[in-house]
């Protein structure tokens, strides 16, 4: 998993990937905010966790058997 997050003017962005170990799957998505806050980045993460979610990321990071 990796994230990368950075300011250009009044956006805030971030890119986010899931890749399994073995290199055979991947999912990858971004997403952008003008809510340069605390609450508008919380926001920012918690969406594109539920976006990469969706998309099967916690089968491919294995999180279920943790």
């Amino acid at each position: 998993m990796g994230a990368y997050a950075y300011r250009k003017g009044s956006m805030l962005h971030l890119e986010a990937v899931v890749c399994a170990v073995d290199g055979t799957a991947s999912v990858r998505d971004k997403r952008a905010t003008d809510g340069l806050t605390e609450v508008g980045a919380t926001l920012l993460g918690i969406e594109l966790a539920e976006v990469l979610l969706a998309a099967g990321a916690a089968d491919i990071a294995d999180l279920t058997a943790s």
